[in-house]
Order: C-alpha cells, then structure tokens, then sequence
C-alpha cells in the first residue's frame, strides 16, 4: 500500500476524533523498496501530551519537553508516526507542500532527488537541499514554495550538469 493509501485508512479510521489531522510525509517515494517509508501524520490539539489512549495498546508513545507528542501505531500496512501538538503549524505540512509541488513541475529534477535519497540514505529535504543546492538552512528554505520553485525553475535549465552529483 502506498503512504496515501495507508494515511486514508488511518483518517477512516480517527477521523471522528482528529478531524483536522494532515499527512505530512516526505514528497518522494520509498526509497529503500515498496512499502518501507512510514506514514506521518500531524494532530493539532492541546492535550498532545496525553492521547495514548485513543491509539491501540502497544503505540509507542514519546513526548518532547513541552514540544510534541510522538504516537507510533505498528497496526497498519505500515508504520504511522502521529506527531500531536499545539503549534497553529507544522514546517513539515510546508515542506510536503513544496516537494511534492517539485515533483510536479520538474519530474527529471525528482527523479536526481530520489537517485540521492536511495544512494545516499538521506532524508527528502536533504536530497532537495542537494539538487538546488538550498544549503544548510534548508528547513526553512523548503517551507518557501514559491521561492524554491523558482530555484528549481533555473536548476531545471541545466538538469544535465546535476550529474555530477549522482553516485558513479
């Protein structure tokens, strides 16, 4: 099953009690073979710090010091990592938006992005990072949309010199 299939199950399945959660998975495919990539997902709710009882027995539960709860459920087709807070915001929610726009207009630009996922082991944010060359404040870069679709509008005109960062 794909992330958007699992995250479909699991909104069936919570949407009565987390009506406003969103998926915020990383916009590239699994790199390391079909159904391997986790599921997350964001709640914003106040009490983000006591909701292990709304999940099945055995979610793991983490809290972050005054910052998230981290609910990972094994029940599904894949794992779920439910990230719950109480910020009006989440960066990921940006950063999913952005790459999967990415994916949209400039499929050969993904396609290097994904090549250094899978190759180097490195998360969706650091693979874009790479192939726009974002730096290291890339966090906040990918949470730009417009800014770095125009970035990557420039980088798509010499998608040929990209090679150079592909594993030999």
């Amino acid at each position: 099953m794909t992330q958007n299939e699992v995250f479909k199950n699991f909104y069936e399945d919570y949407k009565d009690i987390f009506p406003q959660m969103v998926h915020i998975s990383g916009g590239l495919p699994d790199s390391k073979g079909e159904g391997s990539s986790d599921v997350d997902v964001w709640i914003k709710t106040q009490h983000y710090f006591d909701l292990a009882d709304k999940f099945p027995k055995g979610t793991h539960v983490q809290i972050s010091a005054g910052k998230y709860g981290l609910y990972s459920l094994n029940n599904y087709a894949r794992t779920i990592e439910v990230y719950a807070s109480d910020e009006d915001h989440n960066h990921a929610l940006d950063h999913r938006r952005t790459e999967l726009e990415l994916n949209k207009q400039y499929p050969q630009l993904a396609m290097i992005a994904f090549t250094l996922k899978k190759e180097y082991v490195i998360s969706t944010e650091e693979a874009w990072a790479k192939v726009l060359d974002l730096g290291d404040d890339y966090n906040d870069a990918l949470m730009d949309t417009s800014r770095v679709l125009k970035i990557a509008s420039l980088m798509n005109m010499s998608v040929n010199n990209l090679s150079i960062l592909l594993p030999t």
